[in-house]
């Protein structure tokens, strides 16, 4: 080993010898009692859920061994178990954070990191036998992620560099015994990246004094197993188990199908040492004021001074839970219209500062109400290949805008000057971006509506960045990314921006009526059509009954019986073939304008998941669909088993001649809270009879006859749901998020 390597690791060894000695071994009732600073670590469980409050805490998945020497990370092979958002496999694994627990750590390879744990694998899954035990993370979004673990299949212990992606696997031994206690180092210094073990309990005790390097797992001849810079670095610590319920089949849920990690002593050290205690002069607290909507949160940012400060922890209070709560971590979250003052107090002077909090009305948005949904967008800056600016208003989560530099805007153009009210941003990888939302009327005067300059809340496909504000009519709206917390990278990566109506309507007026299935049962014409499946198939509410006909192109037209504003389409496919089509809207039966085109469509549509398409509102009476083909499907036949066509009554349409089925005197459906907890209530529903929900990827979570004003939201997960009400009125989506 090097003379530099050497020097460094005994000024780590000062470190690493301070910690000796931190606790009694042999007498922990919970976890916390062996660990040296609870706070600096948060936990995730086989059921997905994770817990940064761990001083005491103690469960089935994490919990001290009988003997009172070690903690025990047991993750079961059950159908019950729950993801991480990045990994289909399950865990209870420590992650790292910062020696106070006020937010996640990350670190850079520069300068000197070492994490030190003694431990025993003791059990693996029965199907696959596989588990990682002690892991460096990097910067996903750069392809790092996993960047160095410790590895048991079966019998071979290795280690892994993002599956071998970063560099080949490393063996450590091919004969490893479940139950054998181990030391391992892994030690990061400017990018190399070392790794000492040992079985015979003095390896600790040689880093200290230096003299580790017969420990060292060596690799093409060097003292270190890869040399890499990389960003967004932490440590973990106990059972990644590597598989879950779809690898262990009916293995699943036998209380003998487990991993289990046994933790007897671990720290980490990131190149500090001991120095005198530097008291705190002061605290503040950002951003200074917030609006949310009612079920809206946002993480404030408490900053101690000086920031080198010993004790760094900090307290939260509301003076007004009702209306505004905050977890120890600084979450708040929204109840109840009004307003809060939040105080950050410091553990160490109590000294204070305060956020003061104004709680608006939440938005009850239908799946239709998404005002900048496939609008025109432009961006700033050069965007990253594909991910362009449309990508933040085509309703796909999937999709992204992406550019790098800060700051960069995109600006979403209404179609029309609309009355708003509240915003909905989706990060890439569930960043905490920084931005600001302004609108405007006519495209050079703004307003700004939403400051988040200071945000250091993340942005998440299930819990999206929420604000609420006063409403205001606006046709264009333009958002500024500035920075973002915790990341350090260059991109702007953005997935969905949703804009929703104010209090008022979307021109100033009334509101926006629901949008329901207008084509319901009404009457059609066509080119060709099969028998035994006639064109009126494609109207009847019956998702088992078709139109077909042989041979392309043929179209079908649908009189809706007078003037409607349509502004969605769904299309369900017999075999849940991918057709290609396009469908155009008339008001006179003779002049059409296309409204969506799928020419060169590749995605099926099924009874779970229609295609579905938006497109700004405009009136019809007229609703053509032609089928020019199919995607992978090489026969002649079309066959589709629906067209819905979601719209309201134009105000150019009479009461009366509006529809044969009796749409205009459909009362207004409401679904309320939302966002909610554990309860959805309904009211207006007379006329609809079978409730559907749907999750974000068109799954069916429920399918039930509405058999009274309420329904049990409780078992399901946070996230986003459609619901749909269908019967003799035809049917209504509603958008809900869950709590």
């Amino acid at each position: 080993m090097n003379l530099t390597l050497s020097s460094r690791i005994s000024k780590l060894a000062v470190c690493a010898t301070l910690f000796l000695g931190a606790f009694q071994i042999g007498t922990a009732q919970a976890p916390s009692d062996l660990m040296r600073n609870c706070n600096q670590w948060k936990i995730t469980y086989p059921d997905g859920v994770e817990e940064k409050q761990l001083c005491g805490k103690s469960n089935e998945f994490f919990y001290v061994n009988n003997s009172g020497d070690a903690i025990v990370f047991r993750a079961p092979i059950r159908s019950d178990n729950g993801t991480t958002p990045n990994s289909s496999y399950i865990r209870s694994e420590l992650r790292e954070r910062e020696v106070d627990g006020s937010k996640d750590i990350y670190w850079t390879t520069e300068g000197s990191h070492m994490i030190y744990v003694k431990q025993a694998i003791t059990h693996l899954p029965i199907t696959k036998s596989h588990l990682v035990a002690t892991q460096i993370h990097g910067n996903k979004a750069d392809g790092i992620d996993d960047s160095m673990v410790m590895r048991l299949e079966n019998s071979h212990l290795f280690l892994s560099f993002n599956g071998g992606k970063l560099r080949d696997d490393v063996s450590i031994k091919t004969d490893y015994n479940l139950g054998d206690i181990h030391e391992v180092i892994f030690l990061v210094e400017d990018g190399k990246h070392y790794c000492y073990y040992a079985e015979d309990g003095n390896l600790l005790n040689a880093f200290n004094s230096g003299n580790a390097s017969s420990y060292l797992v060596r690799a093409d001849g060097n003292d270190y197993v890869m040399d890499l810079n990389y960003d967004q670095t932490y440590f973990k610590v106990g059972n990644y188990t590597q598989s879950n319920p779809e690898k262990e089949g009916d293995a699943t849920d036998d209380p003998d199908n487990y991993g289990e990690v046994l933790v007897y002593d671990f720290l980490v050290d990131h190149g500090g040492g001991s120095t005198a205690p530097i008291d705190v002069t002061g605290v503040s607290l950002n951003p200074s004021s917030v609006s949310l909507a009612i079920g809206g949160t946002q993480e404030l940012s408490a900053s101690v001074s000086p920031s080198d400060a010993s004790n760094k922890s900090v307290s939260y209070s509301s003076n007004n839970n009702a209306v505004a709560s905050v977890s120890s971590t600084g979450v708040v979250t929204a109840h109840s219209e009004g307003s809060a003052t939040i105080t950050v107090t410091t553990s160490d002077g109590n000294y204070t500062d305060s956020t003061n909090v104004t709680v608006l009305k939440a938005s009850n948005p239908s799946v239709d109400t998404n005002l900048a949904l496939n609008k025109n967008v432009s961006g700033t800056g050069s965007a990253d290949g594909s991910n362009v600016a449309a990508n933040l208003v085509d309703g796909d989560t999937g999709t992204r805008w992406s550019v790098s530099g800060f700051p960069q805007s995109a600006t979403i153009d209404l179609g029309a000057v609309q009355n708003i009210g509240s915003t909905e941003l989706v990060c890439y990888s569930d960043r905490a971006y920084q931005y600001t939302i302004e609108v405007s009327e006519n495209g050079s005067s703004y307003t700004e509506v939403v400051d988040r300059t200071n945000n250091s809340t993340p942005g998440s496909a299930s819990s999206p960045i929420i604000d609420a504000f006063d409403s205001i009519n606006a046709r264009y709206v333009k958002i500024t990314v500035t920075g973002a917390d915790t990341y350090t990278g260059s991109w702007v990566s953005l997935l969905e921006l949703a804009v929703f109506p104010g209090d008022g309507s979307n021109t100033g007026g009334e509101p926006t009526p629901d949008s329901t299935n207008v084509a319901l049962g009404k009457s059609v014409t066509f080119s060709s059509q099969q028998s035994h499946n006639p064109a009126s198939n494609l109207v009847d509410g019956d998702e088992d009954s078709r139109w077909s006909a042989e041979s392309y192109p043929e179209w079908t037209v649908i009189d809706l019986g007078g003037l409607y504003t349509v502004n969605s389409t769904e299309v369900i496919c017999f075999g849940d073939r991918a057709y290609q089509y396009t469908i155009e809207v008339s008001e006179d039966g003779s002049s059409y304008t296309e409204v969506v085109d799928r020419t060169s469509n590749s995605t099926g549509g099924s009874n779970s998941s229609p295609i579905a398409d938006s497109f700004n509102e405009i009136d019809a009476r007229y609703v053509r669909i032609t089928v020019t083909g199919a995607n992978d499907y090489s026969g002649d036949w079309i066959s589709i088993e629906e067209l819905r066509v979601f719209g309201y009554s134009s105000t150019a349409t009479s009461k009366s001649s509006a529809s044969k089925i009796g749409n205009d005197s459909v009362e207004a459906v409401t679904l309320w809270p939302n966002p909610a907890i554990n309860t959805i209530n309904i009211s207006g529903a007379s006329q609809y009879q079978k409730l559907t929900i749907f999750d974000q990827t068109g799954k069916v979570i429920l399918n039930q006859a509405i058999q009274s004003q309420s329904v049990d939201i409780s078992n399901l997960k946070s996230g986003m749901y459609i619901f749909r009400l269908e019967g003799k009125a035809g049917a209504v989506n509603k958008r809900i998020i869950k709590r």
